[in-house]
């Protein structure tokens, strides 16, 4: 685990640079918009909309029905919906994302699942808009046939 996110240690201070604002443990199910300021761990269940400026930590047995957006997130659980990390994107072996993930770094370890679409663009190397995006070349060689998928 990197030390961008590492757990709350016994006694740290909630809310505190480095340390966890908002934890939801094993047995909470939480449905609506959540949204906050400070570092977040999923330990449980949340459905709907998830948002935090800080850091975001999915535990392993956490389920994720929403779209995520957070500053850097470090996911061993599951998400179902659309992902937008403005930082660094961490997947471990049990991760598993059902949706589209925007992120500027990516680390997937071997097992960890993305399906959907992958963006990847920081501020010095934008998302292309739809309109720039190449365009498939047709082939006119007489020898060669285009292919079509």
């Amino acid at each position: 685990m990197s030390a961008m996110f590492q757990p709350a240690k016994p006694g740290q201070e909630l809310g505190k640079k480095g340390g966890v604002e908002t934890f939801i443990g094993p047995s909470v199910k939480v449905e609506g918009d959540f949204s906050g300021d400070g570092n977040l761990v999923i330990e449980g269940l949340v459905i709907g909309t998830l948002t935090t400026k800080n850091d975001l930590t999915v535990g392993q047995e956490a389920v994720i029905e929403a779209e995520v957006k957070a500053q850097n997130a470090h996911v061993a659980g599951r998400i179902s919906g659309n992902v937008t990390i403005k930082g660094k994107l961490e997947l471990t072996a049990t991760a598993q994302i059902m949706g589209n993930v925007k992120t500027s770094v990516l680390s997937v370890e071997s097992g960890g699942l993305i399906n959907g679409q992958l963006m990847m663009a920081n501020e010095e190397h934008p998302a292309p808009k739809v309109e720039e995006l190449p365009r498939p070349v047709e082939v006119k060689h007489p020898e060669i046939k285009n292919h079509k998928r």
